[in-house]
């Protein structure tokens, strides 16, 4: 198939396109099998590099059409696979940006949730959590031994002071006085400031 882009201007052989599924390289393979072919496996072969500077200088009007991509079938495979993964990184970082701060994190929910179906609410309009002492609250507290078998707990407001408790769900309850001085329910916890992440 003639070349539509030659020069016009000067007197040129018209350029003719060997199909895609040709290259230098195969031309060269089909020779070195010829010749392996026709003489011994033992002739004198011309190597890569000289049969295509040869090829190029005797006929320069028979080249081949390269597709959009120059790259061979495997090439090409592995091409499309880097190309996928990085297209998935992409979208994965998209949907995983670095979480710095709780602003960071309210930013993320609420730009990725669909029809604000889950949308961020900040505690206190994000004043920020309040940590309670209930170590220091509870160090006049008794402790209740063996607490780890029992599995079913209640408290009243009759009896704020006692714990009613029982291992399995058929047996009856019992109770353990927790504190036995007088107690405040409507003591105010002590606060603590929370520490800032390093």
């Amino acid at each position: 198939m003639p070349s539509p882009g030659r020069y016009c201007n000067k007197i040129t052989m018209p350029t003719v396109f060997l199909p895609t599924s040709f290259s230098y390289a195969s031309v060269y393979r089909n020779y070195v099998q010829a010749c392996k072919d026709k003489y011994s496996k033992d002739a004198r072969i011309l190597a890569k590099s000289t049969f295509i500077n040869i090829w190029k200088s005797l006929m320069p009007s028979l080249q081949f059409i390269f597709s959009k991509t120059d790259l061979c079938e495997t090439s090409q495979k592995e091409h499309d696979y880097y190309n996928t993964n990085i297209i998935n990184a992409v979208e994965d970082s998209k949907h995983n940006p670095n979480v710095n701060t709780v602003e960071d994190l309210v930013s993320i929910v609420n730009r990725f949730t669909r029809i604000n179906f889950n949308v961020a609410q900040r505690y206190l309009n994000g004043e920020g959590f309040q940590y309670y002492d209930f170590k220091n609250y509870f160090q006049a507290f008794k402790k209740l031994p063996h607490i780890q078998k029992y599995h079913h707990f209640y408290f009243t407001s009759q009896h704020p002071v006692i714990v009613f408790f029982k291992d399995d769900l058929q047996d009856n309850y019992k109770s353990f006085t927790i504190r036995p001085f007088s107690f405040n329910a409507d003591t105010p916890l002590p606060i603590i400031d929370a520490k800032p992440l390093s």
